[in-house]
């Protein structure tokens, strides 16, 4: 029954640290475009940000993407992020 709670345990930090992510990078861009992105469209694999939005918004985000990845990776969060898409 242990093992149970820890793998319990293990998957809810895992969850908390993608929640995290997802609202420091929402945040950011709202701050740094104005879009209001909702956590949801944002996914998180393997170290990319995948965001789904209006071609506009996204092309808005590309633009600042290096100024995005600089300021995301200051605030040492728990999942690195390397690349916006």
């Amino acid at each position: 029954m242990e093992d149970i709670s820890a793998l319990f345990n293990r998957f809810k930090k895992i969850l908390f640290a993608q929640e995290k992510v997802k609202e420091v990078v929402s945040k950011l861009l709202l701050e740094r475009t104005g879009a209001h992105i909702l956590k949801k469209d944002i996914v998180l694999k393997n170290s990319t940000a995948y965001i789904s939005t209006t071609p506009l918004i996204k092309n808005e985000i590309l633009l600042q993407k290096k100024t995005l990845l600089h300021l995301i990776e200051e605030k040492q969060l728990p999942i690195l992020i390397r690349d916006i898409n």
